[in-house]
């Protein structure tokens, strides 16, 4: 690119994952919050994340600001945790705030995540993740708990008390 930002990131998840400068490696996952990012740094990849580098999802306009979002709506976004098929990501997003617009609840179903309680959300699972889950549990009887702390591991496998939900709900005391 012509910026004057090194190309220090690359994304695990997408097809060709050459290295990047941060404002490439935002502009290209602009609606793929979940993927997985690693800086170069120290002579090797470390795990960074979207949020990290300041990733915002906005909700209900293909992935572009609600033309609404004035002074008056909340200035800042709201942070959410998703888990998803290779872990769980910290998610900052904006919801649309057209007036008539769909509910927080309905835009988080539109984008493929199924909130954790109908009201403010703290937590998301991808649709992805819940038909994992199911396929886990009908095949070979895994549980909520033991399917979550794979999650976690998968997130974080050394320092897994660091992992978003873990550390949010506080659910499990030992990851």
């Amino acid at each position: 690119c012509n910026r004057d930002s090194p190309a220090v990131y690359r994304c695990m998840d997408c097809d060709h994952n050459n290295v990047r400068c941060q404002a490439c490696i935002l502009d290209s996952h602009r609606q793929l919050s979940l993927h997985r990012i690693e800086e170069w740094k120290e002579g090797h990849f470390a795990r960074k994340t979207l949020f990290d580098l300041g990733h915002v999802l906005y909700l209900g306009h293909d992935g572009a600001p609600c033309p609404e979002l004035t002074q008056t709506a909340p200035r800042t976004a709201e942070e959410i945790s998703i888990a998803h098929v290779h872990g769980i990501h910290p998610v900052r997003l904006r919801y649309c705030v057209c007036v008539g617009g769909p509910s927080h609840v309905c835009q988080l179903l539109r984008a493929g995540f199924v909130p954790g309680t109908p009201s403010r959300p703290e937590t998301a699972y991808s649709t992805d993740v819940l038909a994992l889950f199911h396929t886990l549990n009908m095949e070979s009887g895994i549980n909520m708990y033991d399917f979550h702390k794979s999650l976690v591991r998968r997130t974080d496998n050394v320092f897994c008390q660091d992992v978003p939900v873990c550390q949010r709900n506080r659910l499990y005391s030992s990851c």
